[in-house]
């Protein structure tokens, strides 16, 4: 009866975890999420990729969420800023990747550079922006790892 109990609570708990840290991102997404992005120019994204962009936002979110649970804290500033970089930049590197073997340049080997492939498949240059948002935003000791 008591691990029924348990269980029951831990389940509310999560959820309310959930709850809440999926209504603050939503808030957050809203207000400040492009913000900190730093993006050239606020034309930068177009709608569907402002909604790819809250799709990948909203999975980093459910990590990041259980990650703080695990923690028992929520969200720093600071991790809010990375997680949305992250999403922003897996959303365009992936969406890079679709369209860049669409091209000839499927047998290219970019693996290991980012960079250099960012550089060749954006023409717009965001790519490399969001890239060198996260790079600026890392604690030095971190960066290394980030890279490999």
């Amino acid at each position: 009866m008591l691990a029924q109990v348990r269980y029951w609570y831990q389940l509310a708990y999560a959820a309310v975890w959930l709850a809440l840290g999926f209504a603050r991102a939503a808030r957050y997404f809203r207000t400040r999420a492009l913000h900190d992005l730093a993006l050239p120019h606020p034309e930068a994204l177009h709608s569907g990729e402002k909604r790819r962009l809250k799709h990948y936002f909203y999975g980093t979110t459910y990590l990041g969420i259980v990650f703080c649970l695990l923690h028992g804290r929520t969200r720093s500033r600071q991790e809010r800023h990375l997680f949305t970089n992250l999403a922003a930049l897996a959303y365009y590197f992936d969406d890079l990747v679709d369209l860049f073997r669409g091209q000839d340049g499927s047998d290219i080997l970019w693996r290991n550079n980012p960079e250099a492939y960012g550089a060749l498949a954006d023409q717009r240059g965001l790519a490399l922006h969001l890239l060198h948002n996260i790079y600026s935003a890392l604690p030095p000791g971190d960066l290394h790892e980030f890279k490999d």
